[in-house]
């Protein structure tokens, strides 16, 4: 533990913003005392010393001169049952801003002689992984239950936090280790061990394959487990005036682009993230692709188009916007053919005015969703066909999948080490030089759970929590 892990800490664990309850928390070895000293019952009691672990109190905190400051319930946890494992006291107050911050400042004012300091973001969930209470998937899941925005999102960090990923992680680790040891007692005591030692290798590699198999699958989830936990990146592409941001503000349910007859209108990119279903996408509208005209000639559109195409090239799906009412011409196609071999959904739009409601040519060969922007027809088909891109394999999936970078990064390098081990034992190498990959990619796989991570690496993470949490 760090030089601080030592220190009372306390903050207010809710949301900074007008509410029926507030929380403030306070955790540490001095926990009980400095809420017993700004705590009272209704008779003016400091009573909460005496009071069982888990008992609800009523009664009030006091400001230093006597006066009520507000009316709350008390309660607090004994280590090393509580959410950091250590002694911790919570003060259920009225959620006013002011009202919290006063509450806060009373508890730091009280237990300033005893080291009470206010907490750092993440610390109180730093301290019950530092306690031992839970892995660093579990804590990371913490945020991730707080961000989640969607089904899967949400019930993938309740996997997560429940420990999921730790066991998973955990039965790689014994497995690796398992032969690890297995080898270096061989190594100590040759005579004992070598009737198991022959043919050793060939008993090694169907558990060395079977565990890069799992790596891979967890690996190869990961993509779309990240693109559903952070909303896939969307982009609305086409030409100037094709209806693209009738489309953003169509899918967003509000006016959120300017819509005009004018071509040109967006010149920038205009970003909303929009739930469909299960679904959330990172919605882009950018500036209409231009053929060259003068007008394009204008530096600020030129800049527009310039980020439209940095979008599409960093986009997950594409949904290609088509104007029924003027005939594709070669700029269009080019860009269309650009984004063949990427995930994308064709729209013809302007149903509503097109004399003739359906594609032709290059573009007519692609099962294609009919529609106005402007009156909302075809809506549904689109929302589907976006559902049912994005629903086939990680939304259907009763495992836990991996949604972090991190984590990803790790079993990668993880699967390399053993990789690196099939090589070494296909070569003929003795078994003394097989512990060092193995070792390797228990270590890697020690880092995702947080049993072989640094104190910068721990801190880093904590240092994105919200305050209070």
């Amino acid at each position: 533990m760090g030089p601080d892990s030592d220190d009372t800490i306390a903050a207010i664990a809710t949301a900074q913003a007008p509410a029926g309850i507030g929380i403030v928390r306070i955790s540490g070895r001095e926990a009980l005392s400095v809420a017993d000293m700004v705590f009272e019952n209704a008779r003016g009691e400091h009573v909460l010393t005496g009071s069982p672990a888990g008992f609800l109190r009523y009664g009030y905190v006091a400001g230093e001169d006597g006066n009520r400051i507000d009316e709350v319930m008390a309660v607090f946890f004994k280590a090393p049952h509580s959410y950091t494992g250590e002694d911790m006291a919570e003060l259920q107050c009225h959620g006013g801003v002011y009202v919290l911050s006063r509450v806060l400042e009373r508890v730091i004012e009280a237990g300033k002689t005893m080291g009470v300091r206010l907490a750092k973001p993440g610390e109180f969930t730093k301290r019950a992984f530092l306690n031992g209470r839970i892995d660093l998937t579990q804590a990371e899941a913490v945020m991730d239950i707080i961000a989640a925005d969607s089904d899967f999102s949400l019930k993938n960090a309740q996997r997560q936090i429940s420990g999921e990923l730790k066991l998973k992680i955990g039965g790689l680790r014994k497995c690796l280790l398992h032969e690890s040891a297995f080898i270096e007692a061989s190594l100590d005591d040759p005579e004992s061990y070598a009737a198991l030692l022959e043919d050793y290798s060939s008993r090694l590699m169907p558990v060395i394959s079977d565990t890069i198999s799992k790596l891979t699958d967890m690996i190869n989830g990961s993509s779309n487990g990240m693109m559903m936990r952070e909303g896939v990146r969307t982009v609305i592409v086409g030409r100037p005036n094709a209806g693209k941001s009738s489309l953003m503000n169509l899918l967003a349910g509000y006016d959120r682009a300017i819509v005009s007859p004018i071509p040109g209108t967006t010149r920038d990119t205009i970003e909303e993230k929009i739930r469909i279903g299960d679904i959330v996408l990172k919605v882009t509208d950018t500036a209409g692709i231009s053929d060259g005209s003068e007008r394009e000639r204008d530096i600020i559109e030129k800049t527009g188009i310039e980020r439209a195409r940095r979008a599409m090239d960093d986009a997950e799906l594409i949904l290609f916007v088509v104007d029924l009412t003027k005939k594709p011409d070669e700029q269009l196609l080019t860009l269309y053919r650009e984004t063949k071999n990427r995930r994308r959904i064709l729209i013809a739009n302007k149903t509503d005015i097109a004399d003739e409601a359906v594609l032709t040519g290059e573009l007519s060969s692609e099962d294609c969703v009919y529609m106005s922007a402007k009156t909302g027809e075809g809506y549904e088909q689109l929302a589907d066909k976006i559902r049912d891109m994005f629903r086939k394999g990680v939304l259907n999936t009763d495992d836990i999948v991996i949604t972090h970078a991190r984590h990803k990064e790790l079993l990668e390098a993880a699967r390399s080490a053993l990789c690196a081990l099939t090589e070494t034992i296909e070569s003929g190498m003795s078994e003394d030089l097989y512990t060092v990959d193995l070792m390797e990619a228990y270590r890697c796989l020690g880092e995702i759970i947080g049993e072989e991570v640094g104190e910068d690496l721990v801190d880093e993470i904590f240092s994105t929590f919200c305050m209070g949490k």
